[in-house]
């Protein structure tokens, strides 16, 4: 088995994909930076999130561009022939582990029920107005 460990920033906001099959995942790619001397190298790495049972998607929002994140994960390689008719080569990363760092654009702080529009916290605060001891 091959590990791949990263830090780096998400390119652009993630997307929720679905395969011919049926099976769902998320996609994004991360770029990481390398400084020799004066130069600096950026290297961009595709990274699939499989989604299990419906469980994962609610990391996707967080998944925006500029989020610095570490993954982890096994790389994996595709061959495709693409619409001109050439073979085409691709490496990604299969990600079995993913822990946000910080950063990116500006999310929700707090998660909001869709049901009732109220926030999870407001939710929890007004618990104790209905217990009847």
């Amino acid at each position: 088995m091959q590990k791949l460990q990263i830090i780096g920033n998400i390119g652009k906001d993630a997307e929720l994909k679905t395969t011919q099959g049926g099976k769902e995942y998320i996609k994004f790619s991360v770029a990481t930076t390398k400084k020799v001397g004066d130069q600096t190298h950026t290297t961009w790495h595709d990274c699939v999130k499989w989604i299990y049972d419906g469980k994962g998607k609610g990391i996707l929002e967080y998944l925006a561009r500029g989020v610095k994140v570490y993954v982890e994960g096994e790389v994996t390689a595709n061959a495709y022939v693409n619409n001109q008719g050439e073979a085409v080569g691709t490496l990604n990363l299969n990600v079995q582990f993913i822990e946000l760092l910080g950063g990116g654009e500006k999310r929700p702080e707090k998660p909001v029920l869709e049901s009732s529009g109220h926030s999870l916290t407001e939710s929890y605060n007004n618990v104790e107005d209905e217990i009847p001891f």
